[in-house]
């Protein structure tokens, strides 16, 4: 296995010991960037837990479609899984088989997500987001915001309220091997996108940020060619 290692930072504190039943790995989502709105950093991190499940969902995918997949579990022991591809495409077709497999049985109850609803438009503090925000969030030729499985997952949560902390994964199902950036079958951290991204939807403030504003922060960290 591959993984992203981050240091120094703090696990929450339901991560520890054996009521935890897990172990983290070194990655965590959410926490490239400081957040625009309050500075600090909301890191989802990922477990080992949530990653062999994340794991053997590629693993049952049987046509060669490359997609991220992503799995989030909630403090409560709730599974919700999502791909990067678009519903109704081959890939995303793929990913749903791959969750009825004869490997089902070994992988817990899961909720299978489909698009990023627009109706699921407030971050983890009950700011809302519009649309046009979350697109704006793109970096270079980065995937559009929104279309990968880290928000589709985090925004679902929110609008859920799936009880926190949460752990998610996201892997890497790329048999052609046609991604230089990322290692197939592997933790992959998330895109220069989701970096501005993630950080704004799991922000706790209930203080909003001018568009203009967060558009500079990122130009700042990104350069002018975002």
């Amino acid at each position: 296995m591959i993984h992203q290692d981050k240091q120094g930072m703090r696990l929450h504190g339901s991560l520890f010991g054996s009521s935890a039943g897990d172990t983290y790995t070194g990655q965590s989502y959410g926490d490239d960037m400081p957040c625009m709105s309050c500075g600090g950093r909301h890191p989802i991190y990922e477990t080992q837990q949530v990653y062999d499940v994340a794991r053997t969902i590629v693993d049952c995918i049987v046509v060669r479609r490359f997609m991220m997949i992503g799995v989030l579990r909630s403090n409560d022991g709730r599974w919700i899984a999502a791909c990067s591809a678009a519903e109704g495409t081959p890939a995303y077709n793929a990913f749903r088989e791959a969750l009825s497999h004869r490997h089902k049985r070994s992988l817990p109850p899961l909720s299978i997500l489909g698009n990023t609803p627009r109706r699921y438009n407030h971050s983890h503090g009950g700011r809302v987001i519009s649309e046009a925000f979350i697109r704006s969030c793109r970096v270079g030729n980065a995937p559009i915001a929104g279309k990968c499985a880290a928000p589709k997952l985090i925004l679902h949560a929110i609008a859920h309220r799936l009880p926190r902390p949460w752990t998610m994964s996201e892997v890497l199902f790329d048999p052609a091997g046609t991604n230089r950036n990322y290692t197939a079958y592997a933790t992959a951290p998330s895109c220069a996108t989701c970096k501005s991204l993630l950080p704004h939807l799991l922000c706790p403030s209930k203080a909003d940020v001018a568009l203009n504003e967060f558009n500079g922060l990122i130009q700042q960290s990104w350069g002018a060619s975002w």
